[in-house]
């Protein structure tokens, strides 16, 4: 290794550090210490799956009956684009703001919004003073182009695809995640990617296989929030309420 790249890379790890203890980064990661932004994500996942596996079971059988459960799952994850920073404000107003006060929502960093590079590599990163996330832009998008690609008509379908998904989609998550203010563990990925195990023996429709992949992702989802809103509320009880003056 030359001195240069030496160089290089150890300024890489300072400038890293710098930013995770920066004061815009310790806002950003504030928005997900409750575990809300997962569960709104996760309950999105799985009402997009359940709406899919539901009209693929109990529909008529159209010709166009996958272009139709595309749709309803693309209107499902459209719905999250537009509703998911209302529903935050409304949750975090009742819950997180009372027990831990409010702090401005963090940009959400579109593609084309302002960022820096990373000296080692050209990944985007909010800057160390930008209250600014990547959470839609790199994991939210990234679950619908995955899915996107087994759910596109005409797909052909495989009765290993289920035991394969999951173990992908897992490494995905592990990997994104590694950029953002939350991070999952390798033992919570390693149970998302095992989900898909008791498929092997059991028999499901290849049709619907790729929307269990992604009942069982929202699933797994959910539980990380709900995880995280367990501790967040064990750690800060609820504000007792001020009692009149005599």
């Amino acid at each position: 290794m030359t001195e240069t790249s030496l160089y290089d890379k150890l300024e890489s790890m300072e400038d890293q550090s710098t930013a995770r203890n920066s004061p815009g980064h310790r806002a950003a990661a504030y928005w997900f210490a409750d575990g809300f932004p997962e569960i709104v994500l996760g309950t999105t996942v799985i009402l997009s799956a359940g709406v899919g596996i539901l009209w693929s079971l109990y529909a008529p059988h159209l010709d166009s009956g996958e272009l139709l459960v595309f749709m309803l799952v693309t209107g499902v994850f459209a719905l999250h684009y537009f509703m998911e920073r209302p529903l935050l404000d409304f949750l975090k107003s009742r819950v997180t703001y009372p027990r831990t006060g409010y702090v401005q929502p963090p940009e959400e960093m579109e593609p084309g919004s302002r960022s820096t590079l990373s000296p080692s590599s050209l990944s985007p990163k909010a800057r160390p003073s930008e209250n600014a996330t990547f959470f839609r832009r790199e994991q939210v998008t990234m679950l619908w182009w995955f899915f996107y690609v087994f759910l596109m008509p005409g797909h052909p379908h495989s009765p290993w695809i289920l035991p394969v998904m999951m173990p992908m989609i897992a490494l995905l998550l592990f990997v994104v995640s590694r950029r953002l203010e939350h991070r999952y563990s390798w033992w919570s990925t390693l149970v998302l990617a095992l989900m898909g195990l008791p498929f092997v023996w059991l028999r499901v429709e290849r049709t619907v296989q790729p929307l269990v992949a992604l009942l069982l992702a929202g699933g797994w989802i959910l539980a990380q929030g709900l995880s995280m809103l367990v501790g967040y509320l064990h750690a800060h009880p609820a504000p007792r309420p001020t009692e009149g003056v005599a």
